[in-house]
């Protein structure tokens, strides 16, 4: 206490500590939270407060990451582990229990390349990545790695967390970040004759995809129903045959359609648009 002329100030300082831990427990740990709000009050000589006001709050906070080792099987449960503070880590009292796995470092950087290529072109293939990323590496080296299809499957997983959400009714606009330039060609918007209900009919092709469909011969036809979701009812396509650089013909799709309702007005509506 500081007497000040006929006033004195009091200073009272609360510490509160929490122990925080991640949802998933570990490896990630928050210890020695201090919060300290500092505040300060004046009293006159009669010991009766006059008044008061924070200062300030200060909050020192630091993290540890536990990072335990993943070997963990029935005749072998590995308890070494590395703390880190930081960008200091340091080794834990127990050691690993089993061989070191060669070239290990060289498959995390692999996966973390075909994950992070996957995540910005979202319109290549995860396979054909994979194999590219594959074929970097050193042919002698063994590294310890699934085969491409799992190492495309987890690519894919990585990517659905970012897609956009399905449509839940016709009444939304398409995310053009996930649809190629000039890829989307019309968006048909129409009304059941009978009931009133509203249609939508979302038309694909691409300007080489069409520059094909108008010189073929013939135009197929094919409805699939089982790979949309509501609000959609099918995915119809026009296929034509293409001649390729040997000589063979092969009938491809050109055109894909995502329709709402399957009724003649509607294959209607999407031929002559």
């Amino acid at each position: 206490m500081a007497q000040v002329g006929s006033k004195s100030q009091v200073t009272w300082v609360t510490h509160c500590k929490f122990s925080i831990t991640s949802n998933k427990g570990t490896p990630a740990f928050c210890q020695n939270v201090v919060v300290s709000p500092r505040w300060v009050c004046t009293m006159d000589t009669n010991n009766v407060v006059s008044s008061c006001y924070m200062q300030s709050i200060m909050i020192e906070c630091y993290f540890i990451f536990r990072w335990n080792c993943t070997v963990r099987t029935k005749k072998c449960s590995c308890k070494a582990l590395v703390t880190q503070k930081g960008d200091e880590f340091k080794r834990g009292n127990q050691p690993h229990l089993h061989p070191s796995i060669p070239n290990m470092g060289v498959a995390l950087k692999a996966r973390k390349k075909i994950k992070e290529t996957c995540l910005s072109d979202v319109f290549r293939s995860a396979a054909e990545i994979t194999n590219e990323v594959l074929c970097d590496l050193p042919a002698e080296a063994n590294v310890p790695l699934p085969g491409p299809a799992a190492l495309a499957r987890a690519a894919n997983r990585s990517r659905q967390a970012r897609r956009p959400k399905e449509p839940i009714n016709l009444d939304f606009d398409p995310d053009t970040g996930y649809i190629p330039d000039g890829f989307l060609r019309k968006d048909v918007v129409a009304k059941d004759p009978k009931t009133g209900e509203p249609r939508r009919h979302l038309i694909f092709m691409t300007p080489f995809q069409e520059g094909l469909l108008s010189k073929a011969k013939n135009w197929y036809i094919d409805a699939t129903f089982k790979v949309v979701r509501s609000p959609f009812t099918q995915l119809f396509s026009i296929h034509a045959f293409v001649k390729g650089t040997d000589g063979t013909k092969k009938q491809v799709p050109l055109c894909f359609v995502l329709m709402s309702g399957k009724r003649a007005v509607d294959y209607k509506k999407v031929c002559t648009t």
